[in-house]
């Protein structure tokens, strides 16, 4: 029966021990990682906080594309109106 017993903590003894020492990096490849990742994120910043110019861009671009529309259609209406007088003329 003390056979039976000891088999299970025999086992999961083993099993923590690969856990832990599989688990485990060295200190150098650790702060490899995290200066990599460290660098990963301030880089994904950089590129958000483009996005988010070139949106800002974008909407001014949309803003200023209508209002030279509404021009043009302003501009094709008055042309509209004085080719109209021009034929009533003849």
């Amino acid at each position: 029966m003390k056979t039976a017993m000891s088999r299970p903590r025999r086992v999961y003894g083993s099993l923590l021990s690969t856990v832990l020492l599989g688990g485990c990096v060295s200190q150098s490849s650790y702060d490899a990682l995290k200066a990599q990742n460290e660098q990963l994120q301030a880089q994904v910043q950089t590129q958000q906080a483009q996005i988010d110019a070139d949106k800002v861009q974008n909407q001014q671009l949309q803003q200023q594309l209508q209002s030279q529309q509404a021009q043009i259609d302003a501009d094709n209406a008055q042309l509209a109106r004085v080719r109209g007088i021009i034929r009533t003329t003849r």
